[in-house]
């Protein structure tokens, strides 16, 4: 960072910058309405992303590893699982995790008079990541489901042999692929079967609503167009729909968690702002029609 940046106060005058990542050239732009042109205004010109074998199938199908048409395709059927409309509709899911949180510190704040919120935050972003996009009740609050509990803190621990081996793919991807070498962490095929295992439960049990069911019509409807004749580059199977899924739960689950730590550090030492934001949240609830 502090050689880009060195580099960008150089030519902050010009329109961006060259690199080289070993024999890779790569340009840095400094404009700032170039900058927006590249990353919204024109975007469906620039969708994909530097190449990266996550050396599987299955992740590799992931949307930030997909291109062209097929991020595009996996773009249009994610998106409304992010819509005002979707969030709506998890509030209750939500608040039922959210009780179960305040439970949680209860019972911690009886039994040792002290609240660990890294460990509670954890177990609260997976119970509700797990609820609302796969239907998956694992109450990890509860102390349900450790073996769980633990893949996810292993998925996110440094470890220093795959560190390494990420530092040579990133180096060296060809000779990963013809050596069929997974970059990826070994505790990833844990959540991979976990999700394999819900849509097979999905397949034979009554609709939810949520991320799984979404990605699970979206295939039928793609099947049935090409039963129709009607062509698309846009592949979406089962693996896809992992992949998807397995992103939602790697993705969501470090950057909530630490971002409601973070938040509750601040609100701690800053007692004002803290009432502040209690009034508002109240009368939020007060004037909602819910």
């Amino acid at each position: 960072w502090e050689f880009k940046e060195k580099n960008y106060k150089a030519t902050r005058d010009s329109t961006g910058f060259g690199l080289y990542e070993l024999f890779k050239p790569n340009l840095s732009v400094n404009n700032l309405g170039l900058y927006y042109n590249i990353c919204i205004k024109d975007f469906d010109h620039f969708v994909d992303r530097r190449a990266f074998v996550l050396g599987s199938d299955i992740l590799s199908q992931m949307l930030i590893a997909a291109k062209g048409a097929q991020w595009r395709g996996l773009r249009s059927i994610m998106s409304p699982m992010f819509s005002s409309g979707k969030i709506k509709s998890m509030y209750p899911l939500i608040q039922e995790k959210t009780q179960a949180l305040l439970d949680y510190c209860d019972r911690e704040k009886d039994a040792q008079d002290v609240i660990d919120f890294d460990d509670a935050y954890t177990k609260f972003t997976l119970d509700v990541i797990s609820a609302c996009a796969f239907g998956m009740e694992i109450n990890v609050l509860q102390g349900e489901n450790v073996e769980f509990l633990n893949a996810v803190r292993s998925l996110f621990r440094f470890n220093f042999k795959f560190f390494i081996k990420f530092l040579v793919f990133s180096v060296c991807k060809p000779l990963f692929t013809y050596l069929n070498v997974k970059s990826h962490n070994p505790t990833m095929d844990y959540f991979i079967n976990a999700v394999k295992e819900t849509i097979k439960k999905r397949n034979e049990g009554p609709p939810r609503g949520d991320f799984v069911d979404m990605m699970l019509n979206a295939k039928k409807s793609e099947e049935q167009k090409k039963k129709d004749g009607i062509s698309s580059s846009f592949v979406l199977t089962d693996n896809t729909i992992i992949a998807q899924s397995v992103l939602f739960l790697t993705v969501g689950f470090e950057t909530t968690s630490t971002t409601l730590k973070f938040a509750t550090h601040l609100l701690a030492k800053h007692q004002q702002q803290q009432d502040c934001l209690r009034k508002e949240l109240q009368l939020i609830v007060e004037n909602s029609e819910d």
